[in-house]
Formats: structure tokens, sequence, C-alpha cells
């Protein structure tokens, strides 16, 4: 199944800046995780994305994407 038709395990956004965290499987059996982000954002009437982020318009955004998901990485973890 391709990333583009399995559904994260977790996501997560702030003002624009998304996070996905996916699960794969190793080759001995076992899952990990794996984390991507991206930045929406509207160029005239259609939504676009981006990987690439502002320094002053982003970055706080993109810190709190983080943080999420390391929060949910412990939340696991405990499990």
């Amino acid at each position: 199944m391709s990333e583009s038709t399995k559904k994260p395990a977790y996501k997560t956004s702030h003002g624009g800046v998304n996070a996905a965290v996916w699960a794969n499987q190793g080759k001995e059996g076992g899952t990990f995780h794996s984390v991507t982000f991206e930045r929406t954002y509207k160029d005239g009437e259609e939504y676009k994305s981006t990987n690439s982020y502002g320094i002053s318009t982003d970055l706080a955004n993109l810190e709190r994407c983080i943080f999420d998901v390391k929060v949910w990485q412990a939340m696991q973890n405990q499990k």
C-alpha cells in the first residue's frame, strides 16, 4: 500500500502546518514510525502544499507540530 492510500497513525496541525506519523513494517516484523511535515496555502482559489516554511511565519507552528508528535510518541512508548 502506498503512503498516499494508507492513513497516518497520527496527525496534527497548527496554522496551516501539518504533521503525519506513518507506521512502517520493518524487515524483521517490527513496526517503526516516520513523520512527514507540510504547509498548506491558498494560491488564488486553489489550495496547494509545500515542505518549505517561512522563518517568521511558520516555524512556531512547525515547532508545535513537532511537540505534539513527541507527546504522541511518549504516550505510545508507555503502552
